[in-house]
């Protein structure tokens, strides 16, 4: 036996990769390896009266004879090529072909060492699958994305971050211009150190974080969540983040006329006004015929009228609220020990007309019926009332 022969033969024993002796003129199986037969779940003795493109997938088969032609004309010797070919079973295999001419003129073979890497192309089409619905969530978010490279000084200390990768919406809620590539202190020099310190520590202890902060300079605030990405050594940073500038503005000018509507109640002459919600829960109550009563707004904010009136003073109380959260407003008068109060309640009314709570407003007026003795010049304060029926 020639030293090429014995090559061979120890070539088709080995058990880790398929081999496949084929014909040179008409493309059939002369010999193959019981790795091999595994592969495609035939016999030796199977293959034997098959040719190779028998084997091939229907979609590949063209592609196939048409480089098995180029090797019977001499255009090339040997070559790799991935395909598809169908199981005995009917399943699908993928291989990964290494093709050798063996020999000359007549007695040429094919020599073809084969492995199966079916399920590696399993795994590159879970991957591929994968990243494609990253990138679609990636495209569509409405919220800003961005991975960033934290650079630290020789202390660790973060200096700045650079920009890697962005999605559609990052410009929108940032107005940074073609970020990728950029640094954070070219973009914003006067960028706060609170930025740098966050991302750096995530980068670092790989602990994410969530937090609310003011980009002055780029002037907005942002609700942020940050989470490293990849390998530590990489000191990579994942942000997703919401411009919510007109969130704050709007809690801000709240919180300013909330100031005023308490300055404006807890000034009414006489008179007191509570706000209620849907669960008749104190949302508001001041004024100065609740001092006047014995009582303070903490005996009302957030309670219930269940939790903050007796329950005398809740069966006058209640219905008439009942009434206004059905849409309709009232006018009722109590007296309490020496003071006379006429109270007058209307529904409050949010998106699409729905009744949210109540508003009442109550006026001392105890001087006009002769109770409550001598106190003094009293000013309207029905007239004073009408404010807050506005504020609210």
């Amino acid at each position: 036996m020639t030293d090429e022969a014995v090559a061979q033969d120890t070539l088709f024993q080995l058990t880790g990769v398929g081999v496949v002796q084929t014909d040179m003129t008409t493309g059939r199986f002369m010999r193959a390896n019981e790795t091999f037969c595994a592969m495609v779940g035939y016999g030796e003795d199977e293959l034997e009266g098959m040719t190779y493109l028998e084997l091939t997938h229907p979609d590949d088969r063209a592609r196939d004879a048409e480089s098995f032609a180029g090797l019977q004309r001499g255009e090339h010797e040997e070559g790799t090529s991935l395909t598809r070919v169908l199981h005995k079973g009917g399943r699908v295999v993928w291989l990964e072909l290494h093709v050798t001419v063996v020999g000359e003129g007549e007695e040429a073979i094919n020599l073809t060492v084969v492995n199966d890497v079916t399920e590696r192309k399993r795994a590159d089409e879970v991957l591929r699958e994968s990243e494609k619905k990253y990138h679609t969530l990636f495209d569509s978010i409405d919220e800003g994305f961005s991975t960033v490279e934290v650079l630290f000084d020789e202390s660790e200390k973060a200096v700045d971050y650079r920009f890697l990768q962005v999605n559609p919406a990052f410009e929108r809620q940032t107005g940074i211009k073609n970020a990728v590539g950029r640094w954070m202190r070219e973009v914003a020099p006067e960028h706060e150190e609170h930025w740098f310190e966050l991302y750096g520590r995530v980068a670092l202890t790989g602990e994410p974080v969530r937090f609310v902060q003011e980009a002055a300079e780029l002037g907005r605030w942002y609700d942020v969540y940050a989470f490293r990405v990849e390998g530590p050594e990489l000191r990579r940073v994942g942000i997703l983040f919401n411009d919510i500038t007109e969130r704050r503005r709007a809690e801000a000018a709240l919180r300013e006329s909330e100031k005023r509507l308490h300055t404006l109640v807890r000034n009414l002459p006489g008179s007191a006004a509570f706000l209620l919600d849907r669960d008749l829960r104190y949302v508001l109550a001041d004024g100065e015929a609740v001092y006047a009563t014995g009582g303070a707004p903490a005996d009302f904010e957030g309670k219930t009228v269940h939790e903050a009136l007796s329950s005398e003073t809740l069966a006058h109380v209640e219905p008439p609220l009942r009434q206004a959260l059905l849409g309709e407003a009232f006018e009722a008068e109590r007296t309490e020990g020496d003071y006379t109060f006429v109270s007058r309640g209307v529904p409050l009314r949010g998106e699409g007309d729905e009744v949210t709570g109540v508003l009442v407003v109550s006026y001392d007026i105890s001087a006009q019926t002769g109770r409550g003795g001598a106190r003094g010049p009293q000013r309207d304060p029905r007239a004073a009332g009408r404010g807050a029926y506005r504020a609210a």
